[in-house]
């Protein structure tokens, strides 16, 4: 029914009330000892309460994707984008995630939660969330080998400012987030042949820790990319050592020069050389976007489905783009090329032929010995070494690989 204008527009009236009054609110914050909220709410709920005002808006960054992780489950990974839209500093307490049914996956409290939490700035890991600030967490929920829930859901707990203006206080109706609802992406993993051959590959970087891979997220053209959350950096090591002597000279690293694999079958979309190889620990220069990989090779594998190799050695890269490749053929050498503190080779898969503003693929390797877990610290092995399928190695994994291909 369409209303008289006089009562659109008392209406229109009470609306702009409203709003200036919530405006006031917050822009007068600092003066919160002079406002008084009509009524008072408690500092606290004892249950989430659906379609109340909160603190803090929950998205993620992308759908949950799995792979087969080298402990033998199965790891499901994302990223929480946590943003508190109060002029205070609001602290996580708790986040946990469930199935549809209310099945408990995963729990992050106190320092863990803290550290897989971190402004999307990439600042130190935190809990507390500043005002008008965003967080991401990183979400990794391991479950037995092959279970992959269809929906995730999640319950999120938080602390309000002790000193929060009491009108705002009284907004906040519940101070738990039961958000957000979020469908697993389904697709398998690419399985592809190992990128290295040779032993003592060492997962330094990689999946599923908030290692610097696992962390880095950043937009491109307004959309949140991560595009190295499955991403490998490996490094070669012998009898727990990533190289010889003091480690200075590129030289001195047992991967430095190593053949570098082609995964699948496919085309180079990407070829660049010509970029000198840093010494170990030196400060790389960066002009542009390009410039952080070094030289570098992108091979389209499938839709959608590229391998990218970063930091290989200058005057390595042996092939063009247009120019089809073999699972097994050699690429170029590992190098320290780039963005690198050392000598290394940054591999994964990504959505797009620009890896620099691409989302990462979950992938899994189709034949590998696994020999244990290294200690990054004092580079002891531990673990039960023996053959894996179709697995992804995770972070501070050694792994032997054989000539390479596909079995």
């Amino acid at each position: 029914m369409t209303r008289p204008p006089s009562a659109i527009s008392g209406l229109r009236r009470s609306v702009l009330a409203l709003g200036c009054v919530l405006l006031a609110v917050v822009v007068a914050a600092p003066a919160a000892a002079t406002l008084r909220a009509a009524s008072p709410r408690p500092a606290t709920t004892s249950a989430a309460v659906p379609d109340q005002p909160t603190a803090l808006a929950v998205t993620a960054q992308a759908a949950p994707r799995y792979v087969r992780g080298s402990d033998d489950r199965t790891h499901i990974d994302y990223d929480l984008l946590i943003t508190n839209w109060l002029p205070g500093t609001v602290t996580l307490r708790s986040i946990n995630v469930l199935t549809r049914s209310g099945t408990p996956l995963l729990e992050l409290t106190g320092d863990e939660l803290a550290a897989h939490t971190h402004l999307v700035s990439g600042a130190p890991p935190t809990a507390a969330i500043p005002a008008s600030a965003t967080v991401a967490t990183i979400i990794d929920v391991a479950l037995p080998q092959g279970t992959v829930p269809a929906v995730l859901t999640h319950r999120i707990s938080y602390d309000l400012p002790a000193d929060l203006n009491p009108a705002l206080r009284a907004l906040i109706g519940s101070l738990e987030v039961s958000a957000p609802v979020l469908a697993v992406d389904r697709r398998t993993p690419t399985v592809i042949a190992a990128p290295l051959q040779g032993p003592g590959w060492f997962n330094a970087v990689g999946c599923c820790l908030p290692t610097l891979h696992r962390r880095l997220l950043y937009p491109a053209n307004g959309t949140w990319v991560k595009g190295e959350t499955f991403a490998i950096d490996w490094q070669q090591s012998r009898d727990g050592a990533l190289f010889e002597g003091d480690g200075s000279r590129n030289s001195q690293w047992f991967g430095f020069g190593a053949p570098l694999l082609a995964v699948a079958d496919g085309t180079v979309v990407r070829a660049v050389d010509g970029k000198t190889d840093i010494a170990p620990g030196a400060s790389p220069v960066l002009a542009t976007p390009e410039d952080f990989a070094g030289n570098q090779v992108t091979v389209r594998i499938g839709p959608g489905v590229f391998a990218t190799y970063g930091h290989l050695l200058e005057g390595s890269v042996q092939v063009r783009v247009g120019q089809h490749v073999r699972a097994g053929q050699q690429l170029g050498r590992l190098g320290n090329s780039g963005n690198t503190t050392a000598p290394h080779l940054h591999f994964g898969l990504v959505d797009r032929a620009e890896a620099v503003v691409a989302n990462a693929v979950p992938f899994e390797i189709d034949h590998f010995r696994f020999v244990g877990v290294a200690d990054p610290q004092t580079g002891q092995i531990t673990g039960t070494p023996r053959p894996m399928r179709r697995t992804y190695p995770l972070v501070n994994t050694v792994t032997d690989f054989d000539q390479g291909g596909l079995s």
